[in-house]
């Protein structure tokens, strides 16, 4: 999966929306060196850091104190709920979120409000794992689309082509991630967007 597709994207309409101060509310194992528990398990590094390149890349400012970490994926709500509000409490200037999937967004927006603030008043917020879900809560989550169905369905192929004796030497797939724009990156708060008169106040 070109993962590298999808943050790029992400980095630039967060950029183009008038963002420059970024979040980060993920696990512990993806946090930057300097934050990460020695306990967990730190496999994931590519993770964050293809971010970091991609927002360095559209000058977007998010720092190692601009991260927040639960303990894992499967973390219980009030640990993601309080990573946000502990972020933005202590780092009021932030002004986009990044969420480490779907399944955390609604504890996360919780603690958005605990910090007194609001999406599509003084913060957007990007997530990733796209699914029906992610119209419904708040103004609908901007998210970056990881194409599981596309993953399976070559798999699928792949192991099909091999019962039937094909295996085509040095066969590579690549399957696209892409940015799928809603309410939660509504720039129209922002004073200098050049978004700012597009959007329904």
């Amino acid at each position: 999966v070109d993962y590298t597709s999808g943050y790029q994207a992400m980095a630039k309409h967060l950029a183009e929306i008038g963002c420059r101060e970024v979040g980060f509310v993920t696990v512990r194992g993806h946090l930057p060196l300097p934050y990460r528990d020695e306990k967990v398990n730190a496999g994931h590094g590519q993770f964050p850091a293809m971010i970091q390149r991609a927002l360095d890349d559209a000058r977007l400012n998010c720092p190692d104190h601009y991260f927040r970490g639960v303990s894992d994926e499967r973390a219980d709500s009030n640990d993601w709920c309080e990573c946000t509000y502990d972020l933005l409490s202590k780092e009021p200037q932030i002004q986009s979120l990044i969420v480490h999937n779907l399944d955390a967004v609604p504890a996360t927006l919780h603690g958005i409000r605990l910090a007194g603030r609001e999406l599509g008043r003084d913060l957007s917020l990007v997530s990733f794992d796209d699914m029906p879900l992610a119209r419904w809560l708040g103004p609908g989550i901007t998210v970056v689309h990881e194409p599981a169905h596309e993953v399976a369905a070559a798999m699928v192929d792949l192991v099909l082509n091999e019962m039937a004796g094909e295996r085509p030497a040095g066969h590579k797939r690549v399957l696209s991630t892409r940015l799928h724009i809603r309410g939660s990156t509504d720039s129209s708060w922002l004073p200098h967007s050049p978004h700012r008169d597009s959007f329904a106040k």
